[in-house]
């Protein structure tokens, strides 16, 4: 639980440009968003990228070109780490073609945490994990409230008999225990979207939702698991998902006896994503000084100090947004635009469909749609982390602006938005329309030659 600087020497070895030049690296820590990083190897596969980790944290690569995600390497802040990534051995017609064995681990590192990066990374790893894919549970969506608990609490007790029995590293049993017993929380506080899921498993051909098929959950339940498992020992922070564990569905574990650094630990897992994305508020601010973990404190003030860097640069590479109402500022950002066909991609760079649409979009400006006649605008709002966001700028042709979460609530208003990434066509005569169907690019061609 410390704040600290880590540098990591990525290694890919047999790196081909055909895997891709850009690699998205992504770095959970125990709490707040995740950290997004983009790098880009040199010819002999290496890349070095430094970042704050806010206590043990877990760092994740993506092969795009693939579609491979790394397992996640368990790393410690204050570090200096080798990370060895060879992606040719997840795929059996690789190992196959390079003679690589079967059972070749593809990870290693050489941080704090290596050796029990290297369990864990093992094929023959045995998984202990309680989710929607655990045998036991795929008839869970027929269970009440007070059977299901039993269900979780029997699995509990059977496969910590089952790790207890392992002949593995005491480290390595004990990191196996505390991911079964985050996974115990996550199964109450994330019910219903775990019910849901195996009532869908069950129904191929169901069409809605399984709010009205599946159990709700009762502080009885709640209760149950709170003296099998206690949501406020830190020792659960190694778990892969606490965040959504002991946070899932905004839980009162006030109401609980014993619950008062879960309570603490909701408050601090909010501030740090707030901290990580925009300036924090009055009330925010006066929130941090009530934590009473000193951890806590330091990594959110840090994360916000930070924020407000990146912010400032930020906004000298993006469109100031107009002084207008809530309810005017559509209509302000495009108002200088008439007579020309403007097409307003409503994105945030957290969203994976708005960056795979805009890696979609952006030829087109120089093929089917090279025109000076179209004016390309985006609109992400502050939930985006800014340096992720200044770093895709350029590689993005338009205008930019970066709006308040109050500013685009009256957007999504105003044109009844369902999701991102959304569309907006502004005609020439400046007549607006939503345009989800976009989505589909090449109706978003088709569409736009036609305003044209």
């Amino acid at each position: 639980m410390e704040v600290g600087k880590s540098t990591f020497h990525i290694s890919i070895p047999g790196y081909d440009t055909i895997m891709g030049k850009n690699f998205p690296v992504a770095i959970y820590s125990f709490a707040g968003n995740p950290q997004e990083e983009i790098i880009t190897p040199d010819k002999d596969g290496k890349a070095t990228l430094t970042a704050t980790l806010y206590g043990t944290s877990r760092l994740r690569m993506e092969f795009p070109n693939a579609g491979i995600y790394t397992p996640p390497v368990l790393v410690a802040p204050g570090e200096e780490i080798e990370i060895w990534i060879d992606p040719r051995v997840t795929n059996a017609a690789s190992r196959k073609r390079l003679g690589i064995a079967d059972n070749a681990v593809y990870l290693h590192d050489n941080g704090s945490y290596a050796p029990l990066n290297a369990a864990i990374a093992l094929p023959t790893h045995r998984s202990f994990r309680i989710n929607q894919d655990t045998p036991e549970l795929a008839d869970a969506w027929t269970l009440s409230s007070s059977q299901y608990a039993d269900r979780i609490i029997d699995l509990h007790k059977r496969f910590s008999t089952a790790i207890d029995s392992l002949d593995a590293d005491p480290a390595y049993r004990q990191y196996l225990h505390r991911q079964l017993d985050c996974d115990v929380l996550g199964a109450i506080t994330g019910s219903r979207y775990l019910l849901g899921n195996t009532y869908y498993a069950a129904h191929p051909d169901f069409n809605g939702s399984p709010a009205d098929s599946v159990a709700t959950m009762t502080d009885t339940e709640f209760a149950r698991i709170v003296t099998l498992v206690n949501p406020s020992d830190k020792g659960l922070l190694i778990a892969d998902e606490v965040s959504q564990a002991i946070g899932g569905a905004a839980t009162d574990w006030s109401k609980y006896s014993g619950c008062e650094g879960a309570v603490e630990y909701m408050l601090f897992d909010r501030l740090l994503a707030r901290a990580s994305t925009r300036i924090l508020s009055d009330n925010d601010t006066a929130q941090i000084s009530g934590l009473k973990n000193s951890f806590y404190i330091a990594a959110v003030n840090d994360a916000a100090y930070a924020t407000a860097n990146r912010i400032k640069e930020l906004e000298k590479r993006i469109t100031p947004t107009p002084d207008a109402p809530d309810d005017k500022l559509f209509d302000a950002i495009v108002a200088p635009h008439k007579g020309k066909v403007v097409l307003i991609d409503l994105w945030n760079t957290w969203c994976r469909p708005c960056r795979e649409a805009i890696r979609h979009t952006e030829p087109l400006k120089n093929s089917e749609l090279a025109s000076d006649d179209i004016i390309w605008i985006y609109i992400a709002d502050d939930s985006s982390d800014p340096a992720k966001y200044a770093s895709m700028l350029p590689d993005i042709k338009g205008i930019h602006y970066r709006v308040s979460q109050e500013q685009i609530k009256a957007i999504r208003k105003q044109f009844k938005v369902d999701a991102i990434p959304y569309y907006i066509l502004v005609d020439r005569t400046g007549k607006a329309s939503g345009r989800p169907d976009f989505r589909d690019h090449e109706q978003l061609t088709a569409g736009i030659l036609k305003a044209l």
